[in-house]
C-alpha cells in the first residue's frame, strides 16, 4: 500500500499564505476593474414614475335645504308672539322643493326625507324627479344616487312667505352641499337684530364644529364649540355671543361635514325691517365676484340703501377695488378704488345711485376676501309708526363662475308670485350661455342661446318662459347666474335671491402614491 506523503507543517504555512495573498490579489484586482468600469460609464440619471391615478367612480350627491324662518328666544325655541304688536303677523306659508334632471335620459334615483327622518323616494316624471313638500317643519336632505358614471345633476331649494308681523318678508335659500369649512356673510346682532345660525349634520356620526365671528372692527368671538348629532340640527343665536351691525362668520367642522345658513332678520322699532336666509359665500379670495342681483330705479332709502358687504379676515389692512359688470360692460364703483379695508373689518359699501339694472359685483383684493351682497326693498308705512315704512331685504352670496348647473325656482305661483333670471360674463372674451327651462311635468325646454359680451350682465326673463319652470339648466364656459324671487304684500314687495347650484360632478380619482 502506497503512502501519500505529508509536507512538513512549515511548507503548509508557507502554502496557505501563497493561496491568501494570491486570492487577495484577484480580489482588489476585480474590485479596480469594476471601479474602472464605473469611471469610464457613469450609471443612468434617475427617472421619476408618476403615481397612477386609480377612478373611485361617482358618489351619491346629498343636499340639505333649510327650514322655514322662526320667532326665536335666546336658547333658539319658539317663542309665543304678542298679538296686540303684531309680532306673528300673518300666516307663513313654505315649501321645498327638489328637482334631479337626468344627463341622457332616465333620472338617478333619489330620496327626500326631514334630517334625522325617515326618506321617502322622490318620483320621477319624464325626465326628472321632482318633488314639492309644502309647509316643511325644518331642514330637509335630498340624496341622489349617481347617474351612470357620473354625480346626479340636482338642485333644490325652500322658500317661505310671511306678508305681515316681525319675520314679514320673502325668505329663500338654495340646498346646499355639506362642507368642512363654511363662510356666512349676511346679518346683524345689534339691537333690533338677530341672526340664528343653524347648522345640520347629515351623516352618520357626530361632528364638532367651531364657529368664529367677525364685526364691524375686527373679529369678536373665535372657537365657539358646536356637538352636532349624526342627522341633527342645532341652532344658535349670534347675538348670545356679540352685538354688530354687520357680522360675518365662519364654520369650520372636524370628523364630518354640515351646511349652515344664517336666518337674518330685524325690526326698526316695532316695524319689520326684512327677512332672509344667509347662505355658504366663497372662500375669501383675489378675485370675488357676486351676483347677478337686480337694482331697482331708486334704491330703498339713504338709511337703508343696498349694500356690498365685505370680510377682510386678515391681520392687515386689504386693498380692494369694486366693479360692477352691467348690459354695456364692466365699471368701477365710485369711491372704492384703492379702498382700504381694516384688519378683520366686515365693511359695507353702498350701491345707492347705482343704474337701475342687472349687475354684478366683481371686488380684486391684494390679500384674500369674501363678501355679499344685500338688496333692500321700501314699502309703505302702517298703523304701528305712521313714520317707518316696512322693509325687506334679500341676502346674494358671492359665487365662483361655471360651466354647468341648476337654478331653482321652488314655490312659483303659490309661494313667490314672479322669478326674474339674469346670467353674467366674467371672462374677458365673448360666450354663448345656453338656458333649458324644466316644467315639474318632467318637460325640458328647447334650448336658448344667449350671447354675452365680455364682462357683461343681462336680464333674460323676457328670453324663455318661466311660468310654469321649477328649474333652469345653465351651460357656458364660465357663467354666473341667478333668480330673483318676489312677491306683492299688501304695503309692498317682498324679494329673496337664488344662486346658481354648480353640476357637482368633477373627477372622481384618487393618486396613488408607493412608499416603505
Amino acid at each position: 500500500m502506497t503512502s501519500t506523503p505529508r509536507l512538513n507543517p512549515r511548507l503548509r504555512a508557507v502554502a496557505r499564505g501563497v493561496g491568501a495573498a494570491t486570492t487577495g490579489l484577484l480580489v482588489l484586482g476585480l474590485t479596480g476593474a469594476v471601479v474602472g468600469a464605473a469611471t469610464l460609464a457613469p450609471p443612468p440619471e434617475a427617472t421619476t414614475v408618476p403615481p397612477p391615478e386609480i377612478s373611485v367612480g361617482a358618489a351619491p350627491l346629498s343636499m340639505v335645504c333649510a327650514g322655514p324662518p322662526l320667532l326665536a328666544s335666546d336658547d333658539g325655541s319658539d317663542i309665543d308672539v304678542d298679538d296686540e304688536f303684531g309680532s306673528g303677523g300673518a300666516d307663513l306659508v313654505a315649501v321645498a322643493e327638489a328637482v334631479v334632471l337626468g344627463r341622457d335620459g332616465e333620472p338617478p334615483a333619489a330620496t327626500w326625507s326631514s334630517v334625522g327622518g325617515d326618506p321617502v323616494e322622490v318620483p320621477g316624471t319624464g325626465d326628472i324627479r321632482y318633488l314639492s313638500q309644502s309647509d316643511p317643519s325644518g331642514p330637509a336632505l335630498l340624496r341622489a344616487e349617481p347617474d351612470g358614471d357620473s354625480t346626479a345633476l340636482a338642485a333644490g331649494a325652500s322658500a317661505a312667505r310671511q306678508d305681515a308681523g316681525d319675520l314679514r318678508g320673502l325668505a329663500a335659500a338654495e340646498c346646499q352641499a355639506p362642507s368642512s369649512s363654511i363662510w356666512l356673510v349676511g346679518g346683524a346682532t345689534e339691537l333690533g337684530s338677530s341672526a340664528r345660525l343653524t347648522l345640520t349634520n347629515p351623516g352618520d356620526t357626530a361632528v364638532a364644529a367651531s364657529v368664529d365671528i367677525w364685526g364691524a372692527a375686527g373679529q369678536v368671538s373665535a372657537d365657539n364649540p358646536v356637538l352636532v348629532g349624526p342627522g341633527a340640527s342645532e341652532s344658535i343665536l349670534l347675538e348670545s355671543l356679540s352685538l354688530e351691525p354687520r357680522i360675518a362668520v365662519r364654520v369650520s367642522a372636524d370628523g364630518g361635514r354640515l351646511t349652515a345658513e344664517i336666518q337674518d332678520n330685524a325690526l326698526n322699532g316695532v316695524v319689520p325691517a326684512g327677512t332672509d336666509l344667509v347662505t355658504a359665500t366663497a372662500d375669501p379670495g383675489l378675485d370675488l365676484t357676486i351676483g347677478p342681483v337686480p337694482l331697482p330705479e331708486t334704491d330703498a332709502s339713504a338709511a337703508a340703501p343696498s349694500v356690498v358687504r365685505l370680510a377682510n379676515p386678515n391681520t392687515e389692512p386689504t386693498t380692494v377695488t369694486v366693479s360692477l359688470l352691467g348690459e354695456d360692460g364692466e365699471e368701477v364703483l365710485a369711491g372704492t378704488e384703492g379702498m382700504i379695508l381694516e384688519p378683520g373689518a366686515v365693511t359695507d359699501v353702498s350701491l345707492a345711485g347705482v343704474p337701475a339694472g342687472s349687475w354684478t359685483v366683481r371686488v380684486g383684493a391684494d390679500q384674500p376676501v369674501t363678501g355679499a351682497v344685500m338688496l333692500t326693498r321700501l314699502g309703505e308705512a302702517g298703523e304701528l309708526d305712521p313714520d317707518e315704512p316696512v322693509l325687506d331685504r334679500a341676502w346674494m352670496p358671492a359665487r365662483t363662475a361655471v360651466d354647468h348647473g341648476l337654478l331653482a325656482i321652488p314655490g312659483l305661483g303659490s309661494v313667490v308670485d314672479d322669478a326674474g333670471l339674469a346670467i353674467t360674463n366674467p371672462l374677458e372674451e365673448d360666450q354663448t350661455v345656453t338656458l333649458r327651462p324644466v316644467d315639474p311635468a318632467g318637460q325640458v325646454g328647447e334650448p336658448v342661446e344667449i350671447d354675452l359680451g365680455a364682462g357683461t350682465t343681462e336680464n333674460v326673463t323676457d328670453r324663455l318662459d318661466l311660468s310654469n319652470a321649477v328649474a333652469v339648466e345653465v351651460s357656458g364656459t364660465a357663467v354666473l347666474a341667478s333668480v330673483a324671487l318676489s312677491a306683492e304684500a299688501a304695503d309692498g314687495q317682498l324679494l329673496s335671491m337664488l344662486p346658481l347650484t354648480p353640476d357637482a360632478d368633477e373627477d372622481q380619482s384618487v393618486t396613488v402614491r408607493l412608499g416603505p
